[in-house]
């Protein structure tokens, strides 16, 4: 994913948690994903997810054809797309 769509799906899930999820640090960084499946931007939330929050950060995932994957306490979106 660009830049301009990390921050769009950022936004849609800051928007649709806001009362429910705290992010206590975030990153969009595009410097050290250089992985030629997911190219681009990567977004790094260090949250803690309940079954709710989950369900919904899949789902923006799923609309913006990215890869979910928790590590660590840190919740990665990878672009699926070349």
């Amino acid at each position: 994913m660009n830049k301009t769509e990390a921050l769009a799906v950022l936004s849609e899930i800051r928007d649709a948690l806001y009362k429910s999820l705290v992010m206590n640090w975030v990153s969009i960084d595009g410097s050290q994903v250089s992985h030629v499946l997911t190219g681009g931007y990567e977004i790094k939330i260090k949250c803690e997810l309940d079954s709710v929050s989950r369900d919904i950060i899949n789902s923006v995932s799923k609309r913006y054809e990215l890869l979910m994957k928790e590590q660590n306490g840190y919740v990665i979106l990878r672009s699926l797309k070349d």
